[in-house]
């Protein structure tokens, strides 16, 4: 699905943080959504993990639609640069896997315009078809990214939905890029466009 609404799909009102972790523990990964929503919150955005089934989590914020497309992906790249600055023996922004070595990729390109992210309460072509959950902060903890199939799936939608209530009150996205910004220019980071076929 793609983070903005048929109504108005050049102005997303979802922010997708995808963290692509190493072979190995959950532990990085678990360690590393926190350390992004601590930052996200740091710039006005509260924010809602989801198990997406698969080997990472989805740290994903409702964000009023006020930002393009366009504005938002660049800011979400310099987020997310600024956050492999900081914890660069954690986290990384580089693209090949072969150069990651034991950290977790920061993938900020799910809010680039036509990217897509999984739907929450998807299936996964993958054994015990595996369900992307949105789970609160206290569940991450102990909820591996991967830990619901769909024999779980009708005590999931029985459950409270920690992203639709997220959703209730979407946060200023204005006051994020805002905030991004400034960071980045004093953090004195150089931006760089990103191309996949060259990274």
């Amino acid at each position: 699905m793609p983070t903005s609404r048929a109504a108005d799909l050049f102005h997303p009102d979802r922010l997708v943080i995808d963290l692509d972790p190493p072979p190995g523990p959950f532990a990085r990964v678990r360690r590393a959504a926190y350390i992004v929503r601590d930052a996200l919150a740091e710039h006005g955005l509260a924010s809602v993990p989801i198990a997406t089934g698969s080997k990472g989590y989805h740290v994903v914020s409702a964000i009023r639609p006020s930002a393009s497309t366009e504005t938002l992906a660049v800011t979400v790249q310099k987020f997310a640069a600024l956050l492999a600055a900081k914890h660069g023996e954690e986290l990384t922004t580089v693209f090949r896997v072969a150069a990651r070595g034991e950290r977790v990729f920061v993938d900020w390109l799910r809010n680039n315009p036509i990217a897509t992210v999984i739907a929450p309460y998807s299936l996964r072509a993958r054994p015990r078809a595996t369900v992307a959950t949105p789970l609160t902060w206290t569940e991450i903890e102990t909820t591996d990214p991967d830990a619901f199939g769909i024999g779980d799936l009708d005590r999931l939608l029985d459950r409270p939905d920690s992203l639709a209530e997220l959703a209730s009150a979407p946060s200023d996205t204005e006051r994020f890029v805002a905030a991004v910004e400034g960071a980045f220019e004093a953090s004195g980071l150089v931006f760089e466009t990103f191309d996949r076929f060259r990274s």
